[in-house]
């Protein structure tokens, strides 16, 4: 039997759209309340905050990711510790337009708080991708993860697919080497 080493990062993929105009869509990420930075004072940095929705956090560290299917270049955004405002990437089609096609929000996050966002859309070509800054996890602990609609209505729900979680190990793991002790 081998040795589980560290887990190098957490990548959580997420099949979604929706008819919501102008509506946030996405995840919201919350870290569990034992993983703190190793430098951690209680200092969130810069805290990006668009509408606020899905951040009351309690003292939780939570960021929401954030997209707008139909809407003009998509405004992908992240929302809470060194999050983003507003991005313009590609217009990815709302739900019908789509043929009832989903979209990919892909979050990859590394025990040393440099995450990564991608927004992979239902058209051929359309991939986009950014990193930002927040401990959601230490090597250890998954975040928890929220499905999330801005001031949405069940007129116009949010469709989900299979939520995919995938861990990368690091590299003595993948060989089978015994991590060094």
């Amino acid at each position: 039997v081998g040795h589980v080493g560290a887990v190098e990062a957490l990548t959580i993929s997420v099949p979604v759209n929706s008819d919501s105009f102008n509506k946030g869509l996405g995840i919201v990420l919350e870290a569990s309340p034992e993983v703190r930075p190793p430098d951690a004072e209680g200092d969130d940095g810069d805290v990006y905050t668009y509408n606020g929705y899905g951040l009351s956090n309690e003292g939780r560290v939570r960021s929401a990711v954030k997209f707008h299917p139909g809407y003009n270049s998509g405004q992908l955004r992240v929302e809470g510790a060194n999050g983003f405002g507003n991005q313009r990437l590609f217009t990815p089609k709302a739900y019908s337009d789509a043929g009832g096609r989903l979209h990919t929000l892909s979050v990859t996050v590394r025990p040393d708080g440099q995450n990564t966002v991608r927004l992979q859309g239902a058209e051929e070509g359309q991939d986009w991708q950014r990193t930002w800054s927040n401990v959601l996890f230490d090597g250890r602990r998954a975040p928890a993860v929220y499905a999330w609609l801005d001031l949405g209505t069940t007129d116009q729900p949010v469709h989900f697919g299979d939520i995919r979680m995938t861990a990368a190990f690091d590299a003595q793991t993948k060989s089978g080497a015994p991590p060094d002790s």
